[in-house]
């Protein structure tokens, strides 16, 4: 019984992987995701996808409802990423549902034009992690600076 279990548990995980693998983005879209504790309401804003010869699909999506720590901001927080670039894969395994949402204004295409450049000049990247892990990291970054 406990090597049915564990077959029936395997099997589910890869028709999962399959389908998750098979979401096809459109511009526009919003997404829940797999969060961090407390940011249970936020999702993210598909804003650009692009195919890049070293990255393959590379997916621009805006962070909507974080909470970041950071002494820039009036209130010593921002509640959104305008720009962040993941790849299509990365985002497709932090994906839960598709969301209806209110999108909010971000400059990401400030944040698209600014990142461009820099990957156009060999200085930038793109993510691979999760997008929870992504959070993690925007938060870590910005709540170090003065």
């Amino acid at each position: 019984m406990k090597n049915l279990c564990f077959a029936l548990f395997a099997i589910l995980g890869v028709v999962l992987s399959a389908v998750a693998g098979d979401i096809q983005f459109k511009v526009g879209e919003c997404w829940s995701y797999k969060t961090r504790a407390g940011e249970e309401a936020s999702f993210i804003v598909i804003q650009k996808i692009e195919s890049l010869p070293k990255e393959g699909e590379v997916v621009h999506i805006s962070v909507c409802d974080v909470k970041i720590k950071t002494a820039a901001a009036e209130k010593g927080i921002v509640d959104k990423i305008g720009h962040l670039p993941i790849a299509g894969a990365s985002l497709r395994s932090s994906l839960k549902e598709r969301v209806t949402k209110t999108i909010p204004e971000t400059e990401w295409k400030q944040g698209y034009k600014i990142w461009r450049e820099a990957y156009d000049a060999g200085k930038a990247g793109v993510f691979t992690q999760s997008v929870s892990d992504c959070v993690v990291y925007m938060d870590n970054v910005l709540s170090s600076r003065k």
